[in-house]
């Protein structure tokens, strides 16, 4: 599966931007939420594993953009390498050999 189609496909799932307030942590754990409950994760295998390695990127994004003082983050200016580091990552386990094996970087 190609990191550029999963990022791609994932980002349909999120807002196209989120207001950040002190409430951020929450409110990205409920959009993460409200992602798992629209994937049927029997059907949609590399989909659930890219909302995970998603809402863990946005988290680390929306992390700079505030430091660099922004309120409204646009989801589409997040770098697919952020996604694409934590697919790695999350993938760097015996459990997700298969998957490894399967996951393309471009």
């Amino acid at each position: 599966m190609k990191c550029s189609t999963l990022f791609e496909n994932i980002k349909k799932y999120w807002p196209n931007e989120l207001v950040i307030d002190e409430n951020n942590p929450d409110q990205l754990n409920q959009l993460y939420w409200s992602v798992e409950e629209k994937i049927d994760h029997e059907k949609e295998h590399w989909l659930s594993v890219s909302a995970w390695a998603f809402h863990q990127a946005i988290d680390g994004f929306i992390d700079s953009e505030i430091a660099s003082g922004k309120s409204v983050i646009q989801i589409s200016q997040m770098p697919m390498q952020l996604f694409n580091k934590q697919v790695l990552f999350n993938l760097d386990d015996d459990d997700w050999k298969e998957e490894r094996s399967e996951y393309e970087q471009s």
